[in-house]
């Protein structure tokens, strides 16, 4: 039997709730893993139907089981890709689609940390997790996020810093 609308669906409107309080740290998180606006748009969509087809409530799991559900499906996709292609299309670099300099020396940046080191300053300030909520979601130690966010802040501080000596 085929449910209706939204309304009628508990599980539904809880899941509808979440996405509207989570949605920028999700999209964000999305779009890091894919490179590509329509891409983090089908992986989001994906991770949320496979999560709503578990009937699981959102506030049954930890706030990183959605970033973690994202990326074991990206990892899932990148594995079924790599047959067909070497390698992924990537979205131009924001520094080429923003005329703020400000926004372009940020995401210039942001360009040069490794993925990892990345993919934690996304979860961390896009997604609003803690480095417990981050280590849960990669499957990776405590230590090791806490070290690749001090690192990023690092380099993030001393890219920018160099930017700005140098426009002066």
């Amino acid at each position: 039997m085929r449910m209706g609308r939204s309304e009628h669906n508990p599980l539904t409107l809880a899941w509808e709730s979440a996405l509207c309080l989570h949605r920028r740290g999700w999209w964000s998180y999305a779009l890091h893993l894919c490179h590509d606006p329509d891409d983090a748009e089908d992986l989001l969509h994906d991770a949320l139907t496979s999560i709503l087809e578990r009937n699981i409530l959102p506030d049954e799991v930890a706030p990183g089981y959605v970033y973690r559900v994202m990326r074991n499906a990206r990892i899932s996709r990148g594995r079924r890709e790599k047959t067909r292609r070497a390698h992924a299309p990537r979205l131009a670099p924001h520094s080429e689609r923003c005329t703020t300099p400000d926004v372009r020396g940020f995401d210039v940046a942001l360009a040069s940390l490794t993925d990892d080191q990345r993919e934690v300053i996304t979860l961390k300030h896009a997604g609003g997790l803690t480095l417990e909520q981050i280590a849960l979601a990669t499957g990776r130690p405590l230590g090791t996020v806490a070290g690749q966010h001090r690192r990023a802040i690092e380099s993030l501080r001393t890219a920018l810093m160099n930017r700005e000596e140098s426009e002066v």
